[in-house]
C-alpha cells in the first residue's frame, strides 16, 4: 500500500471545524496509508474531536498564542519530524506556509513528489489580518517569499478555483488542477425548518438570515446589518442568526457595537462556535445564508459554507464574485449594495415556497457533484500520475 504524508493547514483532528484537507485525507486513508503531521499546542487546537486511520508524525510543541509565531518557533521541531517522515512516504500532500516550505525542500532532497493543496493566495490571506498598510505589505511580501519556493518545488498544485489557477499560471510554470471545495453529502441535506429551529432553540417565525463561520475582516457584514435595520423599519420582519468566531476578535466586537448602536438586538440571535455536526441544523433553521465576501481575496475561493447551504436546499445571498457563478447555477442571489440586498430579501420572502422547492431538488445535484467522496477520487487520479 502506498504511503501519503499529509502536512495540513492546522491540527485537523483538533480544530473546531474540519477543513478541506481533513475531508480529503480521511477519504484517502481508505486507499492509502496516511501519515499525518500533528501540531502540538497549536493555538487553534482543542481536545481531539475526530479521527481517521493514520500514522501520527509529531514533535514536542512550544505553545504560543500567535498563529504565525507558532510555526516560526516550532520550525526546527517540524523540520526534525519531517526529516524522518518524508523518506518513509511515497508522496507528500502539503497545505500550509512555513511547514510547506520545509516539506518541499525535504521532498526535493529525497526525490519524493509533492502536491501543494493551495486553497487561497496565502500572501493576501495572511495580510488580511492586519490593519496597517505597512504591516500588510511586510506580511504579504514575507509570506510570498515563503510560498513561492514551496510552489516552485512542488510536483503538482491543486487549487479550489479557476480564478486562482489563472493567477498562479501567471507566476509559475507547474501542472495545476482545479478541485473545488466540497460537502459531506450525508450530513448536509434538506430538513424541516420547524424541527431545525426547535433543535437549536431558535424562537422566531420571522424570515431569518444566517451569518456563520469566520466572522472576519475579509467580509463586509456592516451593509448587511444596515439592510436588515432598514427592512425592519419598513415592517418587513427579518432576523439574523450569527454563529461563528473571529480570529482577531475585534471585528466581531465591532459588529456587536454596531448592532447595539442601531438598537437591533431583538432581531439578532448570537451563538458561540458550534460543532460541525450541528451546522446542518443552523442552516436549515434559517431561510438563507449570507456570504458577504469582499472582492479580491475571496475571489479565488469556493467557500465551504456556500456549498453546504446549497446542499441543505437554502439560497445564498452573496456579493458579486465571478467564481461562485461558475460553479453554482441555482441558489445564488447576487447583491452589490444595500438596495439590491434588500430587494433580494424581499424577493425571497415573496417567492419562498417556490424557491424552497427548486433548491430542495437542486440539493441532490450539489451533494453528488461536490461530495467529498467525488472530490477525493479526483485527488486519487492526481496521486496516480505522480507516485
Amino acid at each position: 500500500m502506498n504511503r501519503v504524508l499529509v502536512i495540513p493547514p492546522n491540527d485537523i483532528l483538533r480544530h473546531p471545524i474540519p477543513n478541506r484537507i481533513y475531508h480529503i485525507a480521511s477519504r484517502l486513508s481508505r486507499k492509502y496509508e496516511v501519515m499525518l503531521l500533528y501540531y502540538p499546542k497549536h493555538p487553534h487546537a482543542k481536545d481531539k474531536l475526530r479521527d481517521f486511520p493514520h500514522i501520527p508524525v509529531t514533535y514536542r510543541g512550544l505553545g504560543v498564542k500567535n498563529l504565525g509565531i507558532y510555526y516560526v518557533v516550532n520550525a526546527p521541531s517540524i523540520y526534525a519530524a519531517l526529516k524522518k517522515a518524508v523518506p518513509q512516504a511515497d508522496t507528500v500532500i502539503h497545505a500550509n506556509i512555513l511547514p510547506s516550505l520545509i516539506a518541499t525542500k525535504l521532498a526535493k532532497r529525497y526525490k519524493k513528489p509533492a502536491i501543494y493543496d493551495y486553497v487561497d493566495h496565502y500572501p493576501e490571506s495572511a495580510a488580511a489580518y492586519y490593519k496597517s498598510d505597512i504591516a500588510k505589505f511586510v506580511v504579504r511580501e514575507g509570506t510570498f517569499r515563503i510560498v513561492y519556493p514551496a510552489l516552485k518545488d512542488s510536483t503538482h498544485i491543486v487549487v479550489p478555483s479557476y480564478g486562482l489557477r489563472h493567477f498562479l499560471k501567471s507566476i509559475i510554470d507547474k501542472p495545476i488542477s482545479v478541485i473545488p471545495n466540497g460537502v459531506d453529502a450525508e450530513k448536509f441535506r434538506p430538513m424541516d425548518m420547524a424541527q431545525a429551529r426547535k433543535a437549536i432553540g431558535l424562537d422566531t417565525e420571522n424570515f431569518t438570515l444566517l451569518l456563520q463561520g469566520s466572522i472576519d475582516v475579509w467580509q463586509e457584514i456592516e451593509p448587511v446589518i444596515y439592510a436588515v435595520k432598514k427592512l425592519n423599519e419598513k415592517n418587513i420582519k427579518v432576523d439574523i442568526v450569527i454563529v461563528g468566531y473571529s480570529h482577531g476578535k475585534y471585528y466581531y466586537q465591532k459588529l456587536m457595537g454596531m448592532i447595539k448602536a442601531l438598537q437591533l438586538q431583538a432581531r439578532i440571535h448570537t451563538y458561540p462556535p458550534q460543532p460541525y455536526e450541528k451546522m446542518p441544523f443552523f442552516i436549515s433553521a434559517t431561510n438563507a445564508l449570507v456570504a458577504p465576501f469582499k472582492k479580491g481575496l475571496i475571489s479565488y475561493a469556493t467557500p465551504l459554507k456556500i456549498i453546504e447551504a446549497l446542499a441543505c436546499g437554502r439560497p445564498v445571498l452573496t456579493t458579486d464574485i465571478t467564481e461562485f457563478k461558475i460553479w453554482f447555477r441555482k441558489g445564488l442571489f447576487i447583491y452589490n449594495d444595500i438596495k439590491s440586498f434588500m430587494n433580494n430579501v424581499k424577493y425571497l420572502i415573496q417567492n419562498w415556497e417556490d424557491i424552497e422547492k427548486i433548491l430542495s431538488e437542486n440539493s441532490a445535484i450539489i451533494r453528488k457533484t461536490h461530495s467529498w467522496d467525488t472530490l477525493a477520487n479526483k485527488y486519487i487520479n492526481i496521486l496516480n500520475t505522480v507516485i
